[in-house]
Parts: structure tokens; C-alpha cells; sequence
């Protein structure tokens, strides 16, 4: 059985109690690459799907905002 959304996010929630984000999406990306890309489990493979794209999600959240005065011409 996949892992609902919630179970996902409380994953995530446990991994990021541990890691930074950046490191725990690092993970999931191998996990994905050694494990999801050769499994014939459905299951396991839209788990981990699941848990990458809420981290995913969650580092995009985490990137510092730029504000739109640094990108405006100077006047010059």
C-alpha cells in the first residue's frame, strides 16, 4: 500500500527533524535512483515518489526570496 499523504508528510517531518532539506532531497533522489527506478513494487516506488516531491516542495519553500528591487535597472 502507497502511503497517504499524511503518513508522507510525517516522514518528512521526522527526516527534516534530522537533516537539512538539501540533504534529505539528496537522499531521496539516490533512494530513488537505487531503489525506485529497478523496484517492481508500485507501492514502494509511488512511497518514494511521494516522499521526494513533498521534499522537493520543501526546499523550494526553504530558498531565500529575492527581492525585485535587486533585479530593477539602476537608472543608468
Amino acid at each position: 500500500m502507497v502511503a497517504s499523504p499524511e503518513e508522507g508528510a510525517s516522514i518528512v517531518k521526522v527526516m527534516l527533524k534530522f537533516m537539512d532539506v538539501d540533504i534529505a532531497l539528496g537522499m531521496m533522489e539516490e533512494v530513488w535512483d537505487e531503489v525506485g527506478k529497478k523496484t517492481d513494487n508500485e507501492s514502494l516506488r509511488d512511497s518514494i515518489i511521494l516522499l521526494r516531491d513533498y521534499l522537493e516542495g520543501q526546499w523550494e519553500y526553504s530558498l531565500p526570496v529575492q527581492s525585485d528591487t535587486q533585479f530593477q535597472d539602476s537608472g543608468s
